[in-house]
């Protein structure tokens, strides 16, 4: 496809084309002189694609999508060209940067500590997913997830991720005849054509993006399709070879990427397992975009932080795997469920209490507890922030963000509310007196207790 020098849209402005932003499976996306827009712009196939531009930014604009992060098209391209107008997102750029190494990288291992390392992948990919499942649970299925598709911020300390593409967007219930996906990220039923995007498909692109963006490498492409002929990769994709950590199968095992035990928290790897095991081609046993966003989070609030090198690894693991410090001394709190009726805490299959959600806070580092964390299921918006803690080295320093919240403090026989001034509780041996209510004695709700985690061996 020819790129011009400009386009116009239906209100008769023109938009003078710049820099390349993105490229996916339907076209590409040139930032528009100015700074203020973006510009979408697919390639001419015959007349009728004009109309199903037209239609489906009429259908976009109907839809109620607040709180969705999606870059919804503002204006239609008039013809020859074939596109939209939206909004530039300031300051962002594709997730694929966290993806792929630059031309010329001498090591993997720095390169994907420096872009933000693990702990800013997973919750880059957890708002990814977040976005996704909210489009989900209004019926709507997204169609092609993509590197291309998916926006970050290009500063290391933000992760709130927003989509860009919303050309395949419809009801996960209508038919389509567009099975439109970027290669590599489609499907199996969709890649062989056996059946259309649908949120399930959605699901194992998803699936793909997170192993992909953790582990440097694709989950279906192993080291005999790496180095083999181009049909086993179309193989690969359809479905028609084992993953590349399948328990049993061997034939498709690859040497490259990053360590699976670094990369991916024990919940990641079993959600990676169905998705690419029994889900590979039974999408019904896939596991949902709401799952895999709860996973990411989850395995984000357990990383630490190195001192040493400023890498971010997972609180089980005994040294940094970057540069091999031993992991430091850090904070851990888990939330379990107070049942108000026998005034103690719900217990598993074990007998003991069963922890709902957990969080680790390295020296230096800050936590912020959400709602699902702080109320579970019944949290009305569940990533909304209630509590920020932070570890000094000494002392744990305690904020409330949620003005409408209940929060209880008890350390020990004492108690009281935590109001607007942060509090802020020594790190010793009675932190784990430490326990945070987040509701009334007479109703069931979650409590959050402490611990202090020695540091790890080298």
């Amino acid at each position: 496809m020819t790129t011009p020098n400009s386009v116009v849209d239906m209100n008769g402005t023109r938009f003078v084309l710049g820099r390349v932003l993105g490229t996916g499976g339907q076209g590409a996306v040139y930032e528009a002189e100015g700074g203020r827009f973006a510009v979408k712009l697919l390639p001419r196939a015959h007349g009728s694609d004009f109309k199903r531009v037209e239609r489906q930014f009429l259908f976009l604009k109907q839809l109620e999508l607040d709180g969705v992060p999606i870059a919804r098209p503002l204006s239609v391209l008039r013809q020859p060209h074939i596109g939209y107008v939206m909004p530039l997102l300031q300051d962002m750029s594709p997730i694929a940067q966290l993806m792929l190494p630059p031309p010329g990288c001498r090591s993997l291992l720095k390169w994907y500590r420096e872009g933000g390392g693990l702990k800013r992948r997973l919750n880059c990919l957890a708002s990814a997913a977040q976005a996704l499942a909210g489009l989900h649970s209004l019926g709507l299925c997204y169609g092609d997830v993509s590197p291309a598709n998916i926006f970050i911020p290009v500063a290391s300390s933000d992760f709130e991720a927003w989509l860009i593409d919303s050309d395949n967007l419809r009801f996960d219930s209508s038919i389509s005849s567009q099975q439109f996906y970027t290669p590599g990220f489609g499907a199996p039923e969709v890649v062989n054509r056996s059946g259309t995007t649908s949120t399930l498909s959605d699901a194992h692109s998803t699936a793909v993006l997170v192993f992909q963006t953790l582990a440097q490498l694709h989950p279906l492409i192993g080291d005999a399709v790496h180095d083999g002929e181009p049909e086993l990769e179309e193989r690969a994709y359809a479905g028609k070879l084992p993953w590349v950590d399948h328990p049993t199968d061997a034939a498709n095992r690859s040497t490259r990427g990053i360590p699976r035990e670094v990369a991916l928290s024990s919940g990641l790897n079993e959600l990676a397992a169905r998705a690419f095991g029994a889900g590979l081609l039974d999408k019904t046993r896939r596991p949902s975009v709401g799952e895999w966003a709860d996973a990411l989070r989850r395995a984000a609030a357990n990383c630490l932080t190195c001192r040493q090198c400023n890498g971010s690894f997972y609180r089980q693991a005994d040294y940094c795997p970057w540069c091999g410090a031993p992991r430091g001394t850090f904070v851990y709190g888990k939330a379990h469920t107070f049942l108000a009726a026998s005034r103690s805490l719900l217990r598993g299959p074990d007998g003991r209490a069963r922890v709902e959600d957990s969080f680790a806070i390295s020296e230096g580092d800050t936590s912020t507890l959400l709602a699902n964390t702080a109320y579970g299921l019944s949290a009305k918006n569940r990533r909304s922030p209630i509590l920020r803690i932070r570890n000094d080295g000494k002392s744990l320093v305690i904020e409330r963000l949620a003005e409408e919240a209940l929060i209880e403090i008890r350390i020990g026989t004492k108690r009281g509310q935590l109001k607007t001034d942060p509090l802020t509780v020594p790190i010793d041996a009675s932190i784990r007196q430490l326990a945070i209510h987040f509701g009334a004695d007479g109703d069931d709700h979650r409590i959050v207790d402490f611990s202090v985690e020695p540091g790890g061996r080298a």
